[in-house]
């Protein structure tokens, strides 16, 4: 991430160059015929869409979607919800996923398959 910024010249332009490639990508799924959940799937690592989800936790919000947080291969969190699959941000800890989440309330289970 550092090196993009130092290319880009600024975490603004990283942002900016970042937003213009999921953009590309978006585009290009949409073409394939991709569903934005097998996009998701595919983005973050996971084999099956039943996959992610045994590996997500849902939680509670204000804003009136289905928000998850789910652990990734690489141990790294990530926030998303149902309306809008392409998670931009990857956390360390869970802790800081869900405090990404709108008025994260917190967990509403553990586990949405296990």
């Amino acid at each position: 991430m550092e090196q993009l910024i130092e290319d880009a010249g600024s975490p603004e332009r990283a942002r900016q160059a970042l937003e213009l490639a999921r953009q590309a990508i978006d585009a290009a799924d949409t073409a394939s015929g991709a569903t934005p959940q097998e996009t998701l799937v595919q983005a973050l690592g996971f084999p099956s869409y039943e996959r992610l989800l045994a590996n997500s936790s849902p939680v509670s919000s204000s804003d009136g979607k289905s928000w998850f947080v789910t652990s990734l291969p690489d141990g790294s969190w990530v926030p998303w919800n149902d309306s809008e699959f392409g998670p931009e941000r990857h956390f360390s800890a869970k802790q800081e996923a869900l405090a990404s989440v709108p008025q994260s309330v917190g967990l509403t289970g553990t586990s949405l398959l296990g």
